[in-house]
């Protein structure tokens, strides 16, 4: 269990960072939104213009933020039930694994010890294979 417990862990770093990072893109969408709208009130020749970037700004700032949102919470569930033995998170990990090969060097680090862990160790094997825990 301890591999398993080790990508817990890392899930649990990144759905939290990826939450702050989330809610800052969101926070920043609805500011920038809110100042470019203000700007448009101040410039008239450009009102139109500045109301559209503002559409646009807030939309992707809360579709983004938001869609981080989703993925970190979803990052700190999946982890949670793996160590639990639950056959979908494997195949979640294993697809994220794949996923961060590029992401060097980091990415790669991770993907590389999750395929490992997963695929490789015996440990894994055992929790999914019916082996205990």
């Amino acid at each position: 269990m301890q591999h398993l417990q080790i990508i817990r862990i890392i899930d649990w770093i990144c759905g939290i960072t990826g939450a702050i990072s989330g809610l800052g893109l969101v926070a920043a969408g609805i500011l920038g939104a809110s100042l470019l709208g203000m700007l448009g009130i101040t410039m008239p020749e450009d009102k139109a213009a500045a109301g559209i970037i503002a559409i646009v700004f807030g939309t992707v700032g809360l579709i983004g933020g938001g869609f981080i949102l989703i993925l970190s919470v979803l990052s700190i569930i999946a982890g949670n039930a793996l160590v639990e033995g639950k056959p979908w998170s494997r195949i979640y990990h294993i697809i994220i694994g794949a996923l961060s090969l590029p992401g060097f060097p980091v990415g790669t680090a991770i993907g590389v010890y999750y395929l490992w862990a997963l695929l490789a160790c015996d440990e894994a094997k055992a929790v999914f294979e019916g082996g205990g825990s």
